[in-house]
C-alpha cells in the first residue's frame, strides 16, 4: 500500500543548500582535541581608506592582496534544518508527531510555516487528540474551544492578552484564556465589596466569573490591600448587571434569564472544577520529581563530602535552628545538576559550612556530657541534704556548683571520661566544712554591704560593726528565701553557670545570683521609724526576739468598718505600706486570737500550693499536703499523720502576703 504525501510539496522544487554547507566547513570543524583544525581568523572588510587608489609603487602589493582575500561567506542560518522533516510520508509523520506531548507539538507548530501548515490543517486534528490523550487526567478538550487552542490553554507560557512572556501566568479555565497578573487586575475589577453585586440572586453569582488574587478569600481581611480577595469580571458583571435591571420588575423574564446563566455557565464551571484538580495532580507530581531530584542530589553532595572526610551525621547537624541544605551554597547547589565543574566553584565554601555543622555536632555532644555532669551536681545535692538532719544548713545546688572543690573537678575531667556520683565522695565526705565556709563568706558579703549604714544608726565606727548587726531586725532588707523563685540577668553568668541554672532551674539558682544585692538606705529607715512606733529599739532588738514575742499589730489607717481591722506580725508591719502609717499594738488576748487565726489561714493555703513544701520525716520525699497525706498512708501506714510525720521545708513556708482582716470592733462601729 503506498503511503500518504502531501500533493502541494510534488511540486515544489527541493532547495539546495550543498553550497552553503562546504562554504562553512572551516567554521563548524571542531577546535579541540589533537585533530580539531585551526580556525582560520576572518578577514576584515576594507575601510574607505584603504579602498582608494595605490600609490605608486605598490600595485603589485595590491594585486597580491586582492588575490589572497576570501569573498564574503553567506550566513547559513537555520535555513533547511526541518526541510527532510516535511517530506517524510504523512502517515509516518503523524505517527511520530501523535507520540509527542501537547506541548511539543504546539512548538512544531511555531517552529516554521510549513510545519504551521500541516498541523494547523484540519486533517491534522487526529495528531492533537492523540498527543492530548498522552497527557493523564487531562480534561477533555471543551466544545467551544478546538484542540490547539486547548493546548496553547493549558500548556502555554505567554499571556494570552498582552502577548508578553512573564515568569508567572495564572488561567481563568471557566473564561478560557491564560493571563498575567497585571492583565487579570485590568480585567478583574468588581470586588466582593461593592454592594451592587449582592443585588445579583445568590446562584448567579456563584457562577459568575472571577479571580482570587492573593491567598485571603474573606472580604474584609483585604481592606488594606484593594487588589487582594475575589473579584469579578469586570465586563461579565457590568453586562450581566445592566440585563438584571432590565428585567427586575418581571418576574417570569427574570426567572428564565437566571435559569439561562445557570445553564449557561454550570457546564464551565464543572469543566474548570476538573482543570484546577488536573492542575494540583502535575503540581504535586512535579513536587514529588523535584523532591526526587533534590534528594539525588544530596546524596551526590554527601558522597563528595564523604570524599573530604566528613560523614553523613555530622552533617544533618543543626546550627541555630537552621538545617545545612538552607545554607549557602548547598542551597543553590540543589537547584541544578552537580557537575565537576559545579561542584569545584564552591568547593571551598561547602568545606567551610561541613566544617561549622561538624563542630555544632561537637559541642552538641559535650553539651549532652556536661548536662549528665550537671546532674550528678544535683544527685550530689540530694544526697547531702538527705544525711543532715531536716531543715538543717544546706547549700543550694547552684551554689554547690560554684564552689571550688566541685567547678574544679568538672573542670579537670576530660570530656570523654564517665563520671559518676562516686567521683564527688571526697566532696560528700566535707560538706559540713564546705557549707559552713560559704555560710561565713556569704555573711561577711550581707556585712560588707550593711555596714556603712547599720554604723549610722548605731552610732558607731564602721569598723566596730561586727556580724552580729545581721540578727538585728532593721538588717532583713533582702529577701534571700525567696532567691529561688526570682528572676535573674543571664548577662550577669558566665557560660558554664547559665547552663547548669537553665537545666536545674529552680533548684539550681544560687544565693544573689544577680550578685546586686545593695543596701536600700531609704527603707532602713523606713523600717527604723516603723520599730520606733511598734515600741522597740532597733538598736538592739532582733529577728529572733521578736518572733519569741509573737507580737500583732494594728494599722489603723487602713482599718475601716467595711474590710474591717488590718492585723499584722512584726514582719508584715515592716513591710506594710499605706498612706499615713498607723501602727499599734493591740492587747494580748486579741493577740491571741489573731495568731491562731493566721495560722489557720496560712495552713489553708498550704493545702492549696501545688509546689512540694512539707517533707517527709521518714524517707525524706518531699511533696504537698495531699500527696504527702496519700504518700504516709500507702509507704508507711500512716492513717492520721502528725506534725512530727511530715514537716515544713525550711524557706518554704507560707505565709501571709498581706495582714489579716479582723471584724472585731473596739466601741462602737464608727469608733475602733
Amino acid at each position: 500500500m503506498a503511503t500518504r504525501q502531501s500533493g502541494r510539496l510534488k511540486g515544489k522544487e527541493i532547495a539546495d543548500y550543498t553550497e552553503d554547507l562546504s562554504s562553512e566547513d572551516d567554521e563548524l570543524a571542531p577546535t579541540g582535541g589533537p585533530s580539531g583544525v585551526k580556525r582560520k581568523r576572518k578577514a576584515k572588510e576594507a575601510t574607505p581608506k584603504q579602498q582608494a587608489p595605490a600609490k605608486a609603487g605598490s600595485s603589485s602589493t595590491s594585486n597580491k592582496n586582492q588575490a589572497l582575500a576570501r569573498p564574503p561567506k553567506r550566513r547559513r542560518g537555520n535555513r533547511g534544518a526541518l526541510e527532510l522533516l516535511i517530506e517524510m510520508p504523512l502517515d509516518l509523520l503523524f505517527e511520530i508527531f501523535g507520540k509527542l506531548d501537547p506541548a511539543d507539538v504546539l512548538n512544531l507548530a511555531r517552529a516554521s510555516k510549513d510545519l504551521r501548515a500541516i498541523l494547523m490543517s484540519r486533517s491534522s486534528a487526529m495528531i492533537w487528540r492523540e498527543a492530548l490523550s498522552n497527557v493523564p487526567d487531562l480534561p477533555p478538550c471543551p466544545d467551544d474551544l478546538d484542540e490547539p487552542t486547548w493546548v496553547e490553554l493549558a500548556f502555554g507560557k505567554r499571556c494570552q492578552l498582552c502577548e508578553r512572556s512573564v515568569a508567572h501566568t495564572s488561567v481563568v479555565w471557566v473564561l478560557r484564556f491564560r493571563a498575567c497578573t497585571r492583565c487579570l487586575q485590568e480585567r478583574f475589577n468588581a470586588s466582593m465589596r461593592e454592594h451592587s453585586i449582592y443585588e445579583l440572586p445568590q446562584n448567579v453569582r456563584n457562577i459568575m466569573p472571577s479571580f482570587t488574587f492573593g491567598k485571603s478569600h474573606h472580604i474584609w481581611s483585604v481592606e488594606q490591600r484593594p487588589h487582594r480577595g475575589r473579584h469579578f469580571h469586570t465586563e461579565t458583571f457590568d453586562r450581566w448587571m445592566v440585563e438584571y435591571k432590565s428585567l427586575r420588575h418581571d418576574p417570569a423574564k427574570e426567572k428564565a434569564w437566571v435559569a439561562e446563566k445557570v445553564a449557561e455557565w454550570t457546564p464551565k464551571y464543572d469543566h474548570a472544577k476538573k482543570c484546577l484538580e488536573w492542575v494540583a495532580k502535575v503540581e504535586k507530581a512535579r513536587g514529588r520529581d523535584l523532591e526526587a531530584a533534590r534528594d539525588n542530589r544530596k546524596e551526590c553532595i554527601l558522597k563528595k563530602l564523604e570524599g573530604l572526610g566528613y560523614s553523613s551525621y555530622e552533617l544533618y547537624e543543626k546550627v541555630d535552628g537552621v538545617s545545612i541544605w538552607t545554607a549557602l551554597p548547598f542551597k543553590n547547589l540543589l537547584k541544578k545538576d552537580i557537575t565537576d565543574r559545579a561542584w569545584n566553584n564552591v568547593q571551598e565554601a561547602a568545606v567551610a559550612v561541613a566544617q561549622r555543622y561538624r563542630q555544632a555536632r561537637i559541642e552538641r555532644l559535650n553539651d549532652d556530657t556536661i548536662k549528665s555532669r550537671y546532674d550528678l551536681v544535683v544527685q550530689l545535692h540530694d544526697k547531702c541534704m538527705k544525711s543532715l538532719p531536716i531543715n538543717e544548713f544546706i547549700l543550694s545546688a547552684g551554689d554547690l556548683f560554684l564552689v571550688p572543690e566541685v567547678s574544679s573537678l568538672l573542670a579537670e575531667t576530660p570530656l570523654d571520661q564517665e563520671m559518676t556520683l562516686d567521683n564527688f565522695n571526697d566532696i560528700f565526705d566535707n560538706i559540713a566544712t564546705i557549707a559552713s565556709r560559704w555560710e561565713s563568706e556569704a555573711r561577711q558579703t550581707l556585712l560588707d554591704r550593711l555596714r556603712p549604714k547599720a554604723a549610722e544608726i548605731l552610732g558607731v565606727a564602721p569598723d566596730s560593726v561586727t556580724e552580729s548587726a545581721l540578727n538585728l531586725a532593721f538588717a532583713l532588707v533582702h529577701r534571700c528565701e525567696w532567691h529561688k523563685y526570682t528572676e535573674y540577668n543571664r548577662e550577669s553568668l558566665d557560660r558554664d553557670l547559665h547552663k547548669f541554672v537553665r537545666h536545674t532551674r529552680p533548684d539550681g539558682l544560687p544565693w544573689n545570683i544577680n550578685c546586686g544585692y545593695e543596701v536600700n538606705v531609704g527603707e532602713i529607715d523606713h523600717r527604723v521609724a516603723k520599730l520606733v512606733q511598734m515600741g522597740y529599739d532597733p538598736k538592739t532588738v532582733t529577728c529572733q526576739e521578736l518572733d519569741g514575742l509573737g507580737d500583732i499589730f494594728e494599722c489603723t489607717a487602713c482599718s475601716n468598718p467595711v474590710k474591717g481591722r488590718m492585723m499584722l506580725t512584726w514582719r508584715l508591719a515592716l513591710t506594710h505600706s499605706a498612706t499615713h502609717l498607723q501602727i499599734t499594738k493591740v492587747d494580748a488576748e486579741t493577740a491571741e486570737i489573731i495568731r491562731g487565726r493566721m495560722a489557720e489561714q496560712a495552713l489553708e493555703a498550704a493545702a492549696r500550693y501545688h509546689q512540694p513544701h512539707l517533707v517527709c520525716t521518714h524517707c525524706r520525699l518531699e511533696g504537698t499536703a495531699l500527696t504527702l497525706r496519700d504518700h504516709l498512708d500507702s509507704a508507711h501506714g500512716i492513717t492520721d499523720p502528725t506534725d512530727d510525720d511530715a514537716v515544713v521545708i525550711r524557706g518554704r513556708e507560707r505565709r501571709l502576703a498581706d495582714g489579716y482582716r479582723y471584724w472585731k470592733f473596739r466601741g462602737t462601729a464608727t469608733k475602733f
